[in-house]
């Protein structure tokens, strides 16, 4: 169980200072804020969402004791997902643009 922790608290912390971290240039701040803002929203949202569909699998196999973890990495995993595609997009979208 600590592998999960110290697994989910890496893939955290490493996507929100990626995201965090890589922002185009010569963008508006504005537009950039208001991205950020529903990014930040909408990862929250599907780490919440995958944790709450992984914690009543019942298998025969997954003991009740590892539903927190299971929960906790799917978590972790929606949450770098939806980060490191915003950020790809962010990058994309307003890299050209002046303000």
């Amino acid at each position: 169980m600590i592998v999960f922790a110290f697994f989910v608290c890496f893939v955290v912390a490493t996507t929100a200072l990626a995201f965090a971290k890589l922002r185009p240039k010569g963008a508006s701040p504005d537009r950039i804020r208001a991205f950020d803002r529903w990014t930040w929203l909408l990862a929250a949202a599907a780490a919440l969402a995958s944790a709450l569909f992984a914690w009543p699998v019942d298998t025969d196999s997954m003991d009740s004791l590892w539903r927190p973890a299971a929960a906790a990495f799917n978590a972790s995993s929606a949450w770098a997902m939806v980060l490191l595609g915003a950020t790809a997009i962010r990058y994309t979208l307003f890299r050209g643009q002046h303000t």
